[in-house]
């Protein structure tokens, strides 16, 4: 049932995953945030190399001054790029990140709620409210956990007065 989907959702295994995805998804922040900063290097390198070569070159090759003089320009436009793209990486808001002793209240939530549910503790507003928020945040999938490829809207019937009936 619906009921059973959505405490099998908050079982403590599940919270322990939501854990593994958040800490993989700041470990992947961090390897964007290195990559960033290479390209920037790289980029840097690459102008400097670019200015040498123009400096070294004879003033009397015009047509080759003229070409290095350019890839300079080429190259210090590549810096602007890289430090604009990294600048622009590091004004993103960072992962959410689950605190410890959140982990711990959602774990021993998730073991007490199907006792407080089946104790009458939520009216029926409340408890469709919990269930809306599994289906809002979950993608339909089959029992043996493959997403739906046209999944059919899951429509809930919404009593007029569990609208009136507040938390």
């Amino acid at each position: 049932t619906v009921v059973e989907a959505f405490f099998a959702a908050l079982a403590p295994a599940e919270w322990d995953l939501l854990a593994e995805v958040l800490a993989t998804q700041r470990a992947d922040q961090a390897r964007l945030a290195h990559y960033y900063a290479d390209q920037v290097a790289r980029a840097e390198y690459a102008a400097r190399l670019a200015q040498r070569q123009y400096q070294a070159v004879d003033p009397d090759h015009r047509l080759v001054a003229s070409e290095l003089e350019r890839q300079w320009e080429v190259a210090l436009q590549s810096v602007a790029d890289a430090r604009a793209a990294a600048d622009q990486y590091a004004h993103q808001p960072p992962p959410p990140q689950l605190a410890p002793a959140m982990h711990a209240q959602l774990q021993a939530l998730s073991q007490s709620l199907p006792t407080l549910w089946a104790c009458g503790h939520f009216t029926a507003a409340q408890q469709k409210e919990l269930l809306r928020s599994l289906i809002r945040q979950q993608p339909l999938s089959d029992p043996v956990g493959h997403r739906l490829r046209n999944p059919r809207p899951v429509r809930i019937h919404v009593d007029r007065r569990d609208r009136a009936a507040g938390p």
